[in-house]
């Protein structure tokens, strides 16, 4: 129920600030997209499309300088649609089914990054599941109250 101040993402009080600090959910996600976004060595000149199907993702995508998509991911209204990077909100094990068919609508080299409250699905399920979705250079990390897991797409040929 109760974990250690260690275990929190850093070292005693620096840790505890870092997870429970205005904006670090917002701040995470930041940090992770701009690894896409200097992907080569040479940055993009226009903002990362990101598709997500939570209105709540909205604000701290767009803090991150994304410009973000929101659409139905269940449904294949826009199948061609291709964006620099999807971001999914996971509340339980069910969303994790679908994940290997909407890697597709993600561009050749682009990243997953799924969102779950700290604690609400183990760390080595989310892992799994992105290497079952063909994911790769899988990374976790906490944000706020919340677990950032990503993966970046393999190329396509």
């Amino acid at each position: 129920m109760f974990e250690s101040l260690r275990e929190g993402g850093g070292v005693g009080i620096r840790g505890l600030w870092q997870r429970l600090r205005p904006g670090a959910f917002a701040a995470g996600l930041s940090g992770l997209l701009q690894s896409l976004r200097f992907t080569d060595g040479q940055g993009q000149l226009w903002p990362l499309r990101v598709l997500t199907s939570d209105d709540r993702l909205t604000k701290p995508l767009q803090q991150a300088g994304c410009v973000v998509v929101v659409d139905d991911l269940a449904s294949s209204s826009s199948p061609s649609l291709a964006v620099d990077a999807l971001c999914l909100r996971l509340r339980d094990r069910a969303g994790l089914a679908t994940l290997p068919s909407l890697v597709e609508r993600v561009r050749s080299g682009g990243m997953v990054v799924l969102c779950t409250r700290s604690g609400s699905l183990p760390r080595q399920l989310l892992t799994a599941s992105c290497i079952h979705a063909g994911l790769v250079d899988i990374q976790q990390r906490t944000a706020g109250r919340y677990l950032l897991t990503c993966g970046r797409v393999l190329p396509r040929c």
